[in-house]
Protein backbone atom coordinates (compact mmCIF):
# COMPACT_ATOMS: atom_id res chain seq x y z
CA UNK A 1 0.00 0.00 0.00
CA UNK A 2 1.30 3.45 -0.84
CA UNK A 3 1.84 6.10 1.82
CA UNK A 4 -1.24 8.08 0.69
CA UNK A 5 -3.43 5.00 0.78
CA UNK A 6 -2.14 4.17 4.25
CA UNK A 7 -2.99 7.65 5.54
CA UNK A 8 -6.41 7.54 3.94
CA UNK A 9 -7.10 4.12 5.44
CA UNK A 10 -6.01 5.30 8.89
CA UNK A 11 -8.23 8.38 8.73
CA UNK A 12 -11.23 6.38 7.54
CA UNK A 13 -10.63 3.79 10.26
CA UNK A 14 -10.47 6.49 12.92
CA UNK A 15 -13.70 8.04 11.63
CA UNK A 16 -15.45 4.67 11.71
CA UNK A 17 -14.32 4.13 15.31
CA UNK A 18 -15.46 7.58 16.37
CA UNK A 19 -18.86 7.24 14.72
CA UNK A 20 -19.33 3.86 16.41
CA UNK A 21 -19.04 5.48 19.85
CA UNK A 22 -22.26 6.90 21.27
CA UNK A 23 -21.68 10.58 22.13
CA UNK A 24 -24.68 10.58 24.46
CA UNK A 25 -23.31 7.94 26.82
CA UNK A 26 -22.19 10.46 29.45
CA UNK A 27 -25.33 12.60 29.33
CA UNK A 28 -27.53 12.22 32.42
CA UNK A 29 -30.72 10.21 32.08
CA UNK A 30 -33.62 12.43 31.06
CA UNK A 31 -31.48 15.04 29.29
CA UNK A 32 -31.09 15.34 25.52
CA UNK A 33 -28.12 16.25 23.34
CA UNK A 34 -28.72 19.25 21.09
CA UNK A 35 -27.95 17.98 17.59
CA UNK A 36 -28.96 20.93 15.44
CA UNK A 37 -30.90 24.17 15.22
CA UNK A 38 -33.17 24.83 12.26
CA UNK A 39 -34.62 28.26 11.55
CA UNK A 40 -37.58 28.46 9.20
CA UNK A 41 -38.61 31.88 7.96
CA UNK A 42 -41.77 32.55 5.96
CA UNK A 43 -40.57 35.96 4.72
CA UNK A 44 -37.60 35.68 2.35
CA UNK A 45 -36.15 39.10 3.21
CA UNK A 46 -35.26 38.06 6.75
CA UNK A 47 -31.59 36.94 6.95
CA UNK A 48 -31.47 33.55 8.68
CA UNK A 49 -27.72 33.83 9.25
CA UNK A 50 -28.29 36.78 11.59
CA UNK A 51 -31.04 34.88 13.39
CA UNK A 52 -28.73 31.88 13.86
CA UNK A 53 -26.17 34.15 15.52
CA UNK A 54 -28.78 35.17 18.11
CA UNK A 55 -29.49 31.62 19.29
CA UNK A 56 -28.23 30.94 22.80
CA UNK A 57 -27.44 27.25 22.35
CA UNK A 58 -25.39 25.91 19.50
CA UNK A 59 -24.77 22.20 18.86
CA UNK A 60 -21.33 20.66 19.25
CA UNK A 61 -18.88 21.41 16.46
CA UNK A 62 -18.38 18.73 13.83
CA UNK A 63 -15.49 17.57 11.67
CA UNK A 64 -16.64 15.76 8.53
CA UNK A 65 -20.19 15.47 9.93
CA UNK A 66 -18.90 13.78 13.10
CA UNK A 67 -18.99 15.56 16.51
CA UNK A 68 -15.24 15.01 16.87
CA UNK A 69 -14.69 17.33 19.84
CA UNK A 70 -17.54 15.69 21.75
CA UNK A 71 -15.98 12.29 21.11
CA UNK A 72 -12.60 13.54 22.37
CA UNK A 73 -14.31 14.90 25.48
CA UNK A 74 -15.91 11.48 26.08
CA UNK A 75 -12.73 9.41 25.53
CA UNK A 76 -11.35 9.42 29.10
CA UNK A 77 -13.50 7.93 31.84
CA UNK A 78 -14.24 10.76 34.32
CA UNK A 79 -14.42 8.29 37.21
CA UNK A 80 -10.77 7.30 36.68
CA UNK A 81 -9.41 10.85 36.43
CA UNK A 82 -8.98 11.37 40.23
CA UNK A 83 -6.88 8.19 40.42
CA UNK A 84 -4.69 9.35 37.53
CA UNK A 85 -4.47 12.83 39.08
CA UNK A 86 -3.30 11.39 42.43
CA UNK A 87 -0.67 9.22 40.72
CA UNK A 88 0.67 12.14 38.68
CA UNK A 89 0.72 14.46 41.73
CA UNK A 90 2.63 11.86 43.76
CA UNK A 91 5.27 11.61 41.03
CA UNK A 92 5.50 15.43 40.85
CA UNK A 93 5.85 15.64 44.66
CA UNK A 94 8.76 13.18 44.54
CA UNK A 95 10.49 15.16 41.78
CA UNK A 96 9.89 18.44 43.61
CA UNK A 97 11.47 17.02 46.78
CA UNK A 98 14.59 16.17 44.79
CA UNK A 99 14.60 19.64 43.19
CA UNK A 100 14.31 21.45 46.54
CA UNK A 101 17.10 19.28 47.96
CA UNK A 102 19.30 20.59 45.12
CA UNK A 103 18.17 24.18 45.81
CA UNK A 104 15.99 24.51 42.72
CA UNK A 105 12.43 25.82 42.47
CA UNK A 106 9.50 23.44 42.58
CA UNK A 107 7.67 22.80 39.31
CA UNK A 108 3.88 23.30 39.22
CA UNK A 109 1.41 20.48 38.79
CA UNK A 110 0.41 19.73 35.20
CA UNK A 111 -2.98 18.44 34.10
CA UNK A 112 -3.24 14.76 33.26
CA UNK A 113 -3.68 13.76 29.63
CA UNK A 114 -7.31 12.92 30.35
CA UNK A 115 -7.95 16.35 31.88
CA UNK A 116 -6.20 18.02 28.95
CA UNK A 117 -8.29 16.05 26.44
CA UNK A 118 -11.55 16.90 28.19
CA UNK A 119 -10.89 20.59 28.87
CA UNK A 120 -8.61 21.81 26.08
CA UNK A 121 -9.24 19.62 23.04
CA UNK A 122 -12.68 18.25 23.82
CA UNK A 123 -15.99 20.02 23.94
CA UNK A 124 -18.58 19.23 26.60
CA UNK A 125 -21.92 17.97 25.30
CA UNK A 126 -24.51 20.66 24.65
CA UNK A 127 -27.58 19.55 26.57
CA UNK A 128 -30.93 20.98 25.50
CA UNK A 129 -32.02 23.65 27.98
CA UNK A 130 -35.61 24.91 27.87
CA UNK A 131 -34.66 28.20 29.56
CA UNK A 132 -32.08 28.91 26.85
CA UNK A 133 -34.72 28.09 24.22
CA UNK A 134 -37.12 30.61 25.76
CA UNK A 135 -34.37 33.24 25.89
CA UNK A 136 -33.53 32.59 22.22
CA UNK A 137 -37.20 33.03 21.26
CA UNK A 138 -37.36 36.34 23.10
CA UNK A 139 -34.09 37.57 21.58
CA UNK A 140 -35.23 36.68 18.05
CA UNK A 141 -38.55 38.45 18.63
CA UNK A 142 -36.73 41.57 19.88
CA UNK A 143 -34.38 41.47 16.89
CA UNK A 144 -37.31 41.19 14.48
CA UNK A 145 -39.05 44.15 16.14
CA UNK A 146 -35.84 46.19 15.97
CA UNK A 147 -35.55 45.43 12.25
CA UNK A 148 -39.14 46.58 11.59
CA UNK A 149 -41.06 43.28 11.72
CA UNK A 150 -43.44 44.42 14.47
CA UNK A 151 -45.95 41.58 14.12
CA UNK A 152 -43.39 38.82 13.88
CA UNK A 153 -44.37 35.55 15.49
CA UNK A 154 -41.59 33.42 16.95
CA UNK A 155 -42.13 29.90 18.21
CA UNK A 156 -40.04 26.80 18.77
CA UNK A 157 -40.47 23.09 18.34
CA UNK A 158 -38.30 20.51 20.04
CA UNK A 159 -38.10 17.10 18.44
CA UNK A 160 -36.71 14.39 20.67
CA UNK A 161 -35.37 11.34 18.94
CA UNK A 162 -34.71 8.34 21.12
CA UNK A 163 -32.34 5.62 20.07
CA UNK A 164 -29.09 5.67 18.23
CA UNK A 165 -27.13 8.78 17.24
CA UNK A 166 -27.72 8.41 13.49
CA UNK A 167 -31.49 8.00 13.48
CA UNK A 168 -33.46 5.08 14.76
Amino acid sequence: MGINNLHTSAILGALVLLTACDPTRRIPQGDALLKRNVIEVTETSVPTSELEAILKQKPNRKVLWVPFYLHVHNLPDPEKIPKWRAKKNAARDLRNERRTAKGKEEKPYDPTTAEWLRSTVGEAPVVLDSNQTKRSNEQVRLYMAKEGWFRATVFDTVLLRRGRWFGG
